[in-house]
């Protein structure tokens, strides 16, 4: 997909692992969601930095996150970080899906870079204020960005 996708110029957005992210990468997807944990296995590098700077040749957006730490959101040489705290967790599954889901709109409203990185920490983050999984409510995100 991610092949077909570039020769029409359409730009793809990835979250996987494993084999499956060894693959994608060939094809340089525009843009590619892991955690730390999953980044610093695929490059096997002994840095956050290193295995961000390998990431950022094999695609053209990177959005890397660190748990309460937030997200590390690269395009080309420019970093940008973006962070909402949670009081209470119920859970995080699905939040990395909410997450990407977040930058694609970004993507597609043209948002500036920062606005993305927002966008897409606050719809991770609302996920995880609810007790449904892998849903997050549109007022829930308003309110993380007004902050």
């Amino acid at each position: 997909m991610i092949k077909w996708a570039n020769r029409i110029n359409i730009p793809s957005f990835l979250d996987s692992s494993g084999a499956h992210l060894i693959h994608a990468l060939k094809e340089k997807p525009h843009c590619v969601h892991l955690n730390k944990r999953e980044i610093l296995t695929y490059t096997g590098a002994n840095s956050f930095e290193k295995a961000q700077d390998t990431l950022s040749k094999l695609c053209k957006v990177s959005a890397i996150t660190d748990g309460d730490k937030g997200l590390y959101y690269t395009k080309g040489k420019k970093t940008l970080h973006s962070l909402y705290k949670i009081e209470k967790v119920y859970s995080t599954i699905g939040s990395g899906d909410c997450l990407l889901a977040g930058i694609v709109a970004g993507h597609i409203n043209q948002l500036e870079d920062q606005d993305i990185a927002n966008l897409g920490a606050a719809c991770g983050a609302a996920n995880c204020k609810r007790t449904e999984l892998g849903m997050l409510y549109k007022a829930d995100v308003e309110n993380l960005l007004s902050t």
